[in-house]
């Protein structure tokens, strides 16, 4: 076949199991259309199905083992850090078609902040901090985007309303359509990518109002929210038919990173590790579970930890508040703590009003200098509190500052615990191997490696290996085992940064019940979840549409690493030779089918990055969709 332009539309977190049904009854006519003359297949994501991996793997065709990206965060010298694009040491697709002379637009694509400097356009996905920073190459469009679409990043999770968070969800996937309509009238593009986050979003929070046989769907809101998850699917279907229409002369790939399902239970692995011997907790950790520390007397304790003077603790009203003052040589722009904002509770960075009471508005410092000018943003906790700036210079007096925080008990849905800071809480010295939050994953805690490294590598690494295993296989739920297999990361993947890969990675016999984020109080191994409904599968959604494509053919399971060699095929680009993709040659008639040709190059070395202010607003949203503890 003859080259053409590429048109890649990403819908996070689609299914079949949704997708098949409304399109049958002619719900999504433009979807139906593409299977019906087009091809389409299940895209199996990667093990296990993150986001931020899923999506890397497509955009380089490549394994994590190669391209450095797993899962959302990573351990580095006892700390817990958020793993960025800049860790990515592979080229993506749009890269290797700007090298061949191609324009490319991306637009949303998840990992992938700071934003290449692309020929064309670029515009970094869900791991953006916020649109202050450099979220768009060049540059120069980044005002218009904001002062034109009023451009966002993400919505605000996890949701104080219901109500609110859908009509933000639908805000933000309407100004995100326009945009990428926008650039692509306007723009010359060979390859274009747009990802759109929304059908992930709304699957969390209300799968158990679509899904008739989950466990929780007799809430007395299923009649009101019965629709969500089809109602969006339809606004995708709306955004595929504009974009094809836009591009009639483009080959269309439809995909997702991932499928999704019914969520029941959380299982804490990180208990379970405790229960083994495996981990160990610090004893005298004022985040145990088991006391149910007043959050209060836990911020006073992070807060007197680190030098802060503490006035006047009110430990006895509704709504506490610690009256505390900063040196003004002092920097606080690290320090973090959990606070109750209705009824959830998020990670928020210490905050600070010149009033006595902040009525729950809460400001973020994000840098507090003695030479420097102290900017401050304030952090949106709900739709109607809407976001300001507020600076003071160098000689202004440091104010008093306020933080307020509500009590475990004082909470009226019983929906806010305190959770243990992560990684910062394991006693080191006695733990020989830890999980990461909300993973199916286990690392051992081995000696030149972790920074409080316990076990030897080589012989004895390797058989902690198999007793975690074997514990792992006989590890029941409700009754059941809830792993189905246990693989060796060398099993899975391969390549120079195979050492960022966990040592074990788990499969689960059924994903309603998955390791969670949540904390609960006791001491039990499952719980109930009570924010998210739904979670990810490995089961995602292809279809291709075009000149050349074959018509109306299901094809057999397909990886998720083929769809950057097909994209680069169908653009006429050599495919690199170390490419773990494929080619789906299948996907095109015999007279349009041609040889693959491959380029004599070797891929570039990726740069390691370092920690940055901005990994706290990573980390933060990261949390909040219940990615981690």
């Amino acid at each position: 076949m003859g080259k053409s332009r590429v048109l890649v539309v990403g819908l996070d977190g689609a299914t079949f199991d949704v997708v098949k049904p409304l399109a049958m009854k002619g719900k999504l006519p433009n979807i139906r259309m593409l299977l019906e003359r087009g091809v389409h297949a299940t895209l199996k994501s990667t093990i296990n199905p993150s986001t931020s991996t899923a999506w890397t793997t497509f955009a380089t065709g490549k394994n994590p083992g190669k391209h450095g990206i797993y899962g959302f965060v990573s351990e580095r010298n006892g700390s817990l850090l958020p793993v960025r694009a800049g860790d990515r040491t592979e080229k993506s697709i749009w890269q290797i078609a700007n090298q061949h002379g191609l324009k490319t637009i991306v637009v949303n694509v998840p990992w992938t902040f700071p934003p290449d400097k692309v020929d064309g356009i670029m515009i970094s996905g869900m791991d953006t901090p916020d649109t202050s920073t450099e979220f768009v190459h060049p540059p120069k469009l980044r005002n218009e985007l904001i002062e034109k679409f009023d451009y966002a990043i993400d919505v605000e999770i996890p949701p104080l309303s219901l109500d609110s968070f859908l009509r933000d969800v639908e805000n933000l996937t309407k100004k995100r359509a326009a945009t990428a309509e926008h650039l692509m009238k306007s723009y010359e593009w060979d390859l274009f990518i747009s990802v759109f986050v929304c059908l992930d979003r709304v699957q969390h929070f209300f799968w158990k109002y679509y899904d008739g046989t989950h466990p929780q769907h007799s809430d007395k809101d299923t009649k009101k929210y019965r629709e969500v998850i089809p109602r969006f699917y339809k606004m995708a279907d709306e955004i595929v038919g504009r974009f094809m229409d836009l591009a009639k002369d483009s080959t269309i790939l439809l995909m997702s990173d991932h499928g999704f399902g019914p969520l029941h239970k959380l299982v804490h692995l990180e208990r379970w590790m405790a229960q083994q011997g495996f981990t160990a907790w610090k004893e005298t950790t004022l985040f145990d579970s088991r006391h149910g520390f007043n959050r209060a007397l836990v911020a006073k304790h992070m807060l007197e930890e680190r030098g802060a003077k503490i006035e006047a603790p009110q430990l006895g009203q509704r709504r506490r508040a610690i009256i505390f003052h900063l040196n003004k040589s002092d920097t606080w722009a690290g320090l973090r703590i959990e606070l109750a904002t209705l009824k959830l509770s998020s990670f928020y960075q210490i905050g600070f009003t010149a009033r006595s009471s902040s009525e729950g508005m809460l400001v973020e410092i994000r840098n507090v200098s003695k030479q420097a000018e102290l900017k401050i943003d304030s952090y949106r906790l709900s739709t109607e509190c809407r976001t300001y700036l507020a600076t003071l210079s160098s000689t202004d007096p440091m104010p008093t500052l306020t933080l307020t925080a509500t009590s475990h008990r004082d909470n009226p849905t019983g929906s806010v615990e305190i959770k243990r800071i992560f990684l910062t809480e394991l006693d080191w010295t006695r733990t020989i191997a830890y999980s990461l939050p909300n993973s199916s994953e286990i690392n051992i805690n081995q000696k030149g490696r972790e920074f409080f490294g316990q076990i030897q590598p080589g012989k004895k690494s390797e058989e902690l290996k198999d007793i975690v295993t074997k514990q792992l296989r006989n590890l029941k739920v409700d009754g059941k085992p809830l792993v189905e297999k246990v693989y060796r990361r060398e099993r899975l993947y391969w390549g120079e940064q195979l050492d960022r890969v966990p040592d074990l990675i788990f499969t689960h016999n059924d994903y309603r019940y998955v390791v969670g984020a949540e904390f609960h109080d006791g001491e039990q191994l499952v719980s109930c979840s009570k924010l998210t409904s739904g979670t990810h599968r490995f089961e995602g959604i292809l279809m291709m549409y075009g000149e050349g494509v074959r018509k109306g053919v299901k094809l057999p399971e397909c990886d998720i690493q083929d769809v950057a060699p097909t994209a680069l095929y169908i653009l006429g680009v050599p495919i690199p030779r170390d490419m773990d993709g494929k080619v789906l040659i299948n996907v095109f008639d015999e007279a349009h089918a041609r040889p693959i040709s491959y380029p004599q190059e070797e891929s570039p070395t990726g740069r390691i990055t370092q920690p940055t202010d901005n990994d706290k607003r990573i980390l933060e949203r990261l949390k909040a969709l219940g990615y981690l503890a």
